[in-house]
């Protein structure tokens, strides 16, 4: 069995996509960086992903995506192999990475590469997973003591979903995921869901337990 940094992102598979810098390096150093890292993913993934969640923090990212099917990827694409074997997603994440180290490097004066390799991917295989990972990464600012109320955080997906006029995130999938707006503040309010528990799923492989 493939390592979970080594997944291949098959069309029409949920993914959690993770990764941190060398070091614990800063990755930004200025909201417009940050501004930029999300103007460069829309530029390079959207093309191929749907977006559900996201969260920046200071040295590492996270998403949550689904590949877009097949066939409309063979539309913009004749990378036929990449798609087939799950690789093309990947490829272009690394273009991501590419061109945004490129720009960090030039506006920090740093040199080499800003993030660790390969980049960390899990599998999202059901509703519960889903709704466990988009409140993971909604909650994330708040385990890092970023902020006292993980609400309070601009960088990450859970004001722009109740506010449903984002064009980066698919919010209509999410909320129906969660069986609507109210489903989805109770859920991110309840303090019943153990986020160091999905810390052990995304660092040891493994995956959760639904009980």
């Amino acid at each position: 069995m493939k390592q979970h940094h080594e997944l291949p992102l098959y069309c029409g598979e949920i993914y959690h996509i993770y990764n941190r810098t060398n070091n614990k390096e800063k990755m930004f150093l200025s909201e417009e960086n940050m501004h930029y890292f999300l103007r460069r993913y829309t530029e390079y993934l959207s093309p191929f992903l749907d977006t559900y969640a996201y969260c920046l923090l200071p040295n590492h990212f996270h998403f949550l995506v689904k590949v877009k099917p097949m066939e409309e990827l063979i539309l913009i694409s004749k990378e036929y192999e990449k798609i087939f074997k799950g690789r093309l997603v990947s490829e272009y994440f690394r273009r991501f990475f590419i061109s945004y180290t490129k720009s960090f490097n030039e506006y920090s004066g740093r040199y080499g590469n800003l993030f660790q390799r390969p980049f960390k991917r899990k599998l999202v295989a059901d509703n519960d997973y889903f709704c466990q990972s988009v409140f993971y990464i909604n909650h994330n600012p708040r385990k890092h003591n970023l902020v006292d109320n993980y609400a309070d955080y601009e960088w990450s997906s859970y004001y722009d979903l109740i506010n449903g006029n984002s064009e980066l995130l698919d919010t209509a999938t999410v909320m129906e995921a969660f069986g609507g707006e109210l489903f989805f503040l109770a859920y991110h309010q309840s303090d019943r869901h153990d986020i160091s528990r999905y810390d052990m799923y995304l660092n040891n492989g493994d995956v959760m337990s639904k009980k």
